[in-house]
This record gives C-alpha cells, structure tokens and sequence, in this order.
C-alpha cells in the first residue's frame, strides 16, 4: 500500500516536473520554438516585431498554464497525501488533465493543419501518467477507508 502511494507521487511528480519545466522554458525564451514557426511556414526574422511578441506572449501565457497547474497539483497532492481526501485526489486529476488534455488536442490540430512536428509522444506520456497516478490514488483512498 505504501509503496503505491510512493509510485502515484513519483507519477504525478514526473508530469508536474515536466510542466514546471515547460513553464520555465516558455516563460524564458526569447523567439518561437521551432515546431511553432513550422507551422507558421516563416522563420523567426520574417516576422513582423508585433507577431514576434503576440507569439511570445502566447508562449508566456502557456508557460503560465503549465506552472499554474504544476503548483495546484501539488497543492493537492500534499492535502491527499496527507490526510487521504478524495476530493484532493480527484482535483489533481482534473487539474491535471484539464491542461494536459487541454494541450494534446491543441498538439493534434497542429499536426492536421501543418507540416510542424510538436512533442505528441510526451503528451501522451504525461496523459498516460495523469491517468495512471489517479488509478492508483483511487486504490490508495479505498484501501485506507
């Protein structure tokens, strides 16, 4: 049973680590990255100074989404872990997919309109762990109850 409850952390804690990085990386960048110019069919240069920074700013505001929803996970996960509330462990759930869904459908429409190649498998994979984590967060719960 613990060690179920070490493997949903260490699975929640591998998506919020990757957000927080993506965060980071966005907020800090100072042009388009790559698979987004891509889809642009424009380098960087070719742009206009005013589409330069409306893109930068989409970027920031991205990175924005992923910071927020790395620290409201864990936020929750320390009130599930903690005290074992279902409620909290259903909100890291939704927190989670909500942005990591949220980007995937963004991911695909991107890669049916253009020729640009975004990260698709690491989305899944963040997915993947999202849905993983609260399975074994449901066991977790129902097993302490």
């Amino acid at each position: 049973m613990k060690y179920l409850k070490y493997i949903m952390i260490l699975s929640y804690g591998i998506v919020i680590l990757g957000g927080l990085i993506l965060g980071l990386l966005y907020s800090f960048i100072n042009e388009a990255v790559s698979y987004h110019m891509t889809a642009f069919g424009l380098s960087w240069q070719e742009l206009s100074s005013n589409a330069q920074w409306m893109i930068l700013n989409f970027e920031r505001s991205a990175a924005a989404g992923f910071i927020t929803t790395s620290l409201a996970m864990i936020f929750l996960l320390v009130i599930a872990v903690k005290r074992n509330c279902l409620w909290s462990y259903a909100g890291v759930f939704i927190v989670a997919l909500s942005e990591w869904l949220n980007i995937l459908v963004r991911i695909i429409s991107v890669m049916q309109n253009t020729a640009a190649a975004p990260p698709l498998t690491l989305n899944i994979v963040a997915v993947m762990l999202i849905v993983f984590g609260f399975s074994l967060s449901l066991i977790c719960y129902y097993k302490q109850t």
